[in-house]
């Protein structure tokens, strides 16, 4: 049998920070002090039942219990008045420490729930400040589990019932040496039935408990996955006829989790039930005993004693058996948790902040500048872009062609700051893209193909990261229009407040583009980046967008991908990439000449 080791989970408190480690030893060291409490109530047990049998047998009392009567200042007392006295102070120690217990407790379950939420926030703060191939890494599903289940199952679950571990033993340790200065042979039973009771339980548990644990955690998030996936693609489901089958998945996999989680939760009723048993089989072979070696005063003492006793150790024993299958168990939830958390430790956090921006961008200029670009992504030896060069002038329409493949949106995430050159430099206004957005927030707009619409209103999609007050109505209106999407948006129940769904699901795929390109709008960004923005919508609807675009030229500068060539045959440039870098610039007409496949694409969209 191998217990868990302190040294492997003090890794998980160093996660607390310096003060709040502090606070927690604190805790744990005034915790621990209160087992003096349990050996004083039940040192003063023995007294009184030893005091007892003396007094049914008219007998003066003597030895250890007349050295206590006049210790507390109580032997000349009547025998009725002496038992009274230490009836109460024995109630008194034994009532007072749990009392304490329970303060201590409360508050330490509160402090570890905040340090919980304050984990939860720095993970958080770190993940978001990774680069997106790194945030990538993980699924969604297993960044929620990770700052929710995962990070209470650190500072609750693990770091929790470490000061619980550490109350419990030293509760245990301080009774059993009080128990060898009053009772050796009391001692010496409860640490070999107790003890023996206690390695065996856990022997039999600490495995099948870790093992439960990661299976738990694994449940959960296949759970969440298989339930995104069902919701995402549903009509393509519906199509397939899978649904039936989607259901009986999610259903086994609930059962799976539901049964685990059940045996999980009846494991330490197991402790429970060995231990009242083994409480009442130790009475029985220490009266025995007692009887047998000693005088009926001294065996009632000991029992006495050991029967108290053992309602304190038992339950402590218990606790602490307990406590180690639930490291085992949180372990097992946690483990995923602590390696994001391991692997997000030199990355710098995000700052928490909520602040009203004023989108007047003054010092912003939308110029753009790519200086010798190299980019490829991690694992691959094959460069995206080799030593590439592009400058774009503020308030110029610039469009990005290229077959798939070539690099289109793999430019668009250098420019927004989601990916770093390797080598080079890729400057807005001077500075990187980080900085920028920084500076100036709402400075650039984004419409990326698939737009991501949240379950809320229509103003809340459009806000989408600010709160709902900072804009009018006018600009929401405003921002609308400009997206042809006014019109729509009048005639539907409530206008504004009017609630698109779960991703947009009451919303048409044009619907939620048009959406998408209103919200990049509505902060009147100085550059605007549309990553294939136009292809789920109408050819009339692509021209009347494309117009309010155009009518930005000289204020805005606008970076387009290209779904349909008619969008971009007004750009003041076409950028053509191919095999790492441009193959071509120049107006629309220009690159037709250049660009025999891009010649070809036009003339087949009619041209």
């Amino acid at each position: 049998m191998s217990f868990v080791p302190f040294k492997s989970l003090g890794k998980y408190i160093a996660i607390l920070g310096k003060s709040a480690r502090r606070k927690f030893w604190t805790v744990v060291v005034a915790q621990s002090v209160l087992g003096f409490l349990d050996l004083v109530g039940v040192a003063i047990i023995g007294v009184l039942g030893s005091l007892a049998l003396r007094g049914v047998q008219s007998q003066s009392a003597a030895g250890r219990t007349g050295q206590a009567l006049n210790f507390l200042g109580i032997d000349s007392f009547s025998f009725q008045t002496q038992v009274i006295i230490l009836s109460l102070l024995a109630t008194f120690f034994l009532i007072l420490k749990t009392i304490l217990t329970i303060i201590l407790n409360r508050r330490i379950l509160f402090f570890l729930s905040n340090q919980a939420a304050a984990l939860s926030e720095k993970l958080l703060a770190r993940v978001l400040n990774k680069p997106i191939l790194g945030i990538q890494q993980n699924s969604s599903q297993e960044i929620q589990y990770a700052v929710g289940s995962g990070v209470s199952a650190i500072a609750v679950g693990i770091v929790g019932t470490i000061a619980s571990v550490i109350t419990d033993a030293s509760t245990l340790l301080i009774l059993i040496v009080g128990l060898f200065v009053i009772d050796p042979l009391v001692a010496t039973s409860s640490i070999l039935l107790f003890g023996l009771i206690g390695i065996l339980l856990y022997s039999l548990t600490h495995k099948k408990a870790h093992q439960l644990g990661v299976e738990l955690a694994q449940l959960n998030v296949k759970s969440q996955i298989n339930i995104q996936e069902l919701m995402t693609s549903y009509r393509e489901i519906f199509v397939r006829d899978r649904r039936e089958y989607y259901l009986w998945r999610i259903s086994n996999l609930r059962r799976r989790y539901a049964n685990t989680l059940a045996e999980q939760n009846f494991m330490p009723n197991i402790s429970k039930y060995v231990l009242e048993v083994s409480v009442i089989v130790g009475a029985v072979l220490m009266s025995a005993l007692e009887f047998a070696l000693h005088d009926a005063a001294h065996a009632v003492a000991s029992l006495a004693i050991f029967i108290v006793a053992g309602s304190r150790i038992a339950p402590a024993l218990m606790r602490l058996q307990q406590s180690f299958v639930q490291l085992r168990a949180n372990e097992g939830l946690a483990s995923s948790t602590y390696a994001l958390i391991f692997d997000t430790n030199l990355v710098e956090p995000l700052v928490s902040k909520n602040f009203e921006p004023s989108f007047t961008y003054d010092g912003f200029h939308a110029n753009i500048s790519l200086s010798k670009v190299n980019f490829n992504y991690p694992g691959s030896n094959n460069n995206i872009f080799n030593d590439l060069n592009l400058d774009v002038k503020a308030g110029n329409f610039i469009a990005i062609a290229g077959h798939s493949g070539s690099g289109k949106s793999s430019l668009v995430d250098l420019l927004l700051g989601l990916h770093k050159p390797n080598s080079g430099e890729a400057l807005i206004s001077g500075l990187p893209t980080s900085e920028v957005i920084k500076k100036w927030p709402g400075v650039i707009g984004y419409v990326p193909q698939v737009i991501g619409l949240v379950d809320g209103s229509i103003k809340e999609n459009l806000s989408l990261g600010f709160e709902v007050s900072t804009f009018s109505d006018l600009q929401y209106w405003e921002a609308l229009n400009q997206a042809q999407l006014k019109t729509f948006v009048e005639e539907l129940p409530g206008q504004l407040e009017f609630e698109v769904g779960e991703g947009g699901s009451r919303l048409s795929g044009g619907q939620r583009q048009r959406l998408g390109i209103a919200r990049a709008l509505l902060t009147k960004p100085k550059l605007l980046i549309l990553d294939e923005a136009t292809s789920a919508l109408d050819s009339q609807t692509e021209l009347e967008i494309s117009q309010s675009i155009h009518s930005l030229r000289g204020e805005v500068t606008t970076i387009m991908i290209a779904h349909r060539l008619s969008t971009i045959k007004l750009a003041d440039t076409v950028v053509y990439l191919e095999a790492g870098g441009i193959r071509a610039t120049g107006t629309f007409e220009e690159v037709r000449i250049q660009v025999p496949d891009f010649e070809s694409q036009a003339e087949l969209q009619g041209l």
